[in-house]
């Protein structure tokens, strides 16, 4: 997977990039530690409300759902232990980024 240096507010994450629908399926599943300055890229062709789910997620996740590289919301995931949950975006956007939660 391509990796990719991004700054979000002041910190410095390395972030994979989820280019293939296989990718954007796994996503973070099967983790069971992130470092707080690591993360995925989740790159959409069109924009719109798309859905992440907690599946076989062992971490917690802030979900950072971006347009035109904007943000335009946060949400976070459970670890799947705590129940499973699905976040969806409130309006279109074309990318998500998932990182530990603090």
């Amino acid at each position: 997977m391509k990796k990719v240096k991004i700054f979000l507010g002041e910190r410095e994450y390395t972030i994979l990039i989820a280019q293939t629908q296989a990718e954007r399926e796994r996503g973070l599943q099967y983790i069971r530690w992130l470092p707080k300055n690591m993360g995925m890229l989740f790159l959409f062709a069109r924009p719109d409300a798309y859905c992440f789910w907690n599946k076989n997620t062992y971490v917690s996740l802030k979900l950072i759902f971006r347009r035109k590289e904007k943000i335009v919301q946060e949400s976070y995931l459970s670890p799947i232990s705590k129940g499973a949950m699905t976040v969806c975006a409130q309006e279109p956007v074309d990318s998500v980024i998932e990182v530990a939660a603090d």
